[in-house]
């Protein structure tokens, strides 16, 4: 667990403050008949509609928002909060990750449960994370999931039943947003132990599904399917059987899902693991990425279709 107090002191040391922006601009040309010259005069006022959002050290502008927008600092939203949520105490979270992204203006807090959950021999452990942002990418937003211990990935609830709308739960930067505590404690549920309680039923289902080499092969094709008309090229070919001699790596040879191979799980597994650790990341890098999508429904999108493929092959 992250204490506290270096969290604060590392990455949520200072707030952004508010200035009013200004706005500029120069009169019509006038003409003076008399020194027979032309001039213009600039015109400045204050935008009164509009705020900027600076870090005040660095003076970075992380946006240029309304005036009726009100901040969300890290360490209230982030931490105070969360805490307020799960009735606890601040030093009694057991704080897994805290992330800063996009050069200060996106801002993450992970907690999980002090103990894995195991369900025939696969790990996990529920998590909550907060996010909210200076720059406006993200609304602040509570969300609810699951940590896979093998391989440290985002696992996903999307069984019938399991997903609804108590998994996130978002809070737009206005005056009334911190009177919405209550509310987003009641939507979320908010004991960690529900959310290992679902994922169980989630996992033993998969773990009774059960998947032949066969119908392993039809769903290769499915999730990574090979390009067909002009698309079909010496390369494309070539990088869709790279994927697929991944993906067979993972499912028969890697510990992250070769334990369970021959059931759903473990296709779920090799998915979700090259999702997470072997496909093409451009941009950034790859644990940026994977934390950006821990903020987002990325991942749960990409399961979702790698599961489904897997239940349109079994019939």
């Amino acid at each position: 667990s992250i204490p506290v107090d270096d969290i604060i002191r590392r990455l949520f040391h200072t707030r952004p403050i508010e200035v009013v922006p200004t706005l500029t601009w120069e009169n019509e040309q006038t003409w003076d008949p008399e020194t027979r010259t032309a001039s213009k005069s600039a015109v400045i006022k204050p935008d009164t509609r509009h705020k900027a959002i600076v870090d005040p050290i660095t003076t970075y502008v992380y946006q240029y928002a309304s005036a009726d927008y009100v901040i969300h600092p890290y360490d209230e939203w982030l931490i105070d909060n969360l805490a307020a949520i799960l009735d606890t105490n601040t030093d009694d979270l057991v704080i897994a990750s805290a992330l800063l992204l996009e050069s200060g203006g996106v801002a993450s807090v992970q907690v999980e449960l002090p103990e894995n959950s195991v369900v025939e021999g696969f790990e996990y452990r529920p998590y909550l994370a907060a996010v909210t942002s200076y720059n406006s990418h993200y609304a602040t937003m509570y969300r609810k999931g699951t940590v896979a211990t093998v391989c440290d990935n985002t696992l996903s609830l999307f069984m019938e039943g399991a997903e609804d709308d108590s998994a996130a739960v978002k809070v737009k930067h206005t005056k009334n947003s911190l009177g919405k505590l209550s509310a987003v404690r009641d939507t979320l549920r908010t004991t960690l132990e529900n959310t290992a309680a679902e994922m169980e039923k989630q996992l033993r289902q998969w773990l009774d599904t059960p998947v032949s080499a066969r119908q392993w092969e039809a769903w290769k094709q499915k999730y990574f399917p090979m390009p067909t008309g002009d698309m079909r090229t010496p390369r494309t070919v070539t990088n869709t059987e790279t994927v697929w001699q991944e993906l067979d790596d993972l499912y028969f040879h890697d510990e992250r899902s070769a334990p369970w191979n021959g059931t759903a799980l473990g296709v779920y597994q090799a998915a979700n693991t090259y999702h997470h650790h072997y496909k093409t990341v451009r941009g950034r890098s790859r644990a940026e990425r994977n934390a950006a999508q821990r903020l987002n429904s990325t991942v749960a999108n990409h399961d979702e279709r790698a599961m489904k493929a897997l239940m349109s092959v079994l019939g």
